[in-house]
């Protein structure tokens, strides 16, 4: 599927047929493509997601992924807020217990209370990290389902309007 995007979000993070893939640059008119990847949730395109972009942050030195720290944690926030993007969110991971399991040890938790900050639980989540978006999505791309186990995302401003500490 074609999708219009503002040529300076580049890069763009897209689906492909068997994982996801980095767009350096729009076609003509402004386009990228992406394809519907099959048997799959959105939870596990959304780790493929995070995963690529932990990478490329830290490679490109784009300065949106920061250790879990109180520090980090607050750097990663600092750098969605300036590109002005509007109010954030802090998502985090949703950590369902097992019945009968002890809960696993939660970096996470502590962190947020030391700062005061609210979060949203997330199942896509990983475990051991804090994403920072800003809360009107529409800056950062879009994701969608077409039936059970096809997913398309098209990942746009990853530089800018998304940070991670993990």
């Amino acid at each position: 599927m074609e999708f219009q995007v503002p040529p300076e979000t580049a890069p763009y993070l897209v689906t492909s047929t068997r994982g996801v893939m980095w767009i350096e640059e729009p076609h003509p008119n402004d386009v990228v493509k992406a394809a519907v990847r099959q048997s799959v949730t959105p939870g596990e395109v959304y780790q493929e997601l995070v995963k690529a972009l932990i990478t490329r942050g830290r490679d490109d030195q784009w300065g949106s992924v920061h250790p879990l720290t109180v520090e980090g944690v607050q750097a990663a926030i600092d750098h969605v807020e300036y590109y002005e993007l509007g109010d954030v969110e802090v998502l985090v991971p949703h950590k369902p217990i097992a019945k009968g399991k002890r809960k696993p040890a939660d970096p996470v938790t502590p962190l947020l209370t030391a700062m005061g900050l609210g979060s949203r639980p997330s199942s896509w989540v990983p475990p051991k990290h804090i994403l920072i978006v800003p809360k009107d999505r529409t800056f950062v791309g879009v994701m969608a389902t077409f039936g059970k186990g096809q997913v398309l995302a098209v990942i746009h401003n990853p530089a800018r309007g998304i940070a991670i500490a993990c």
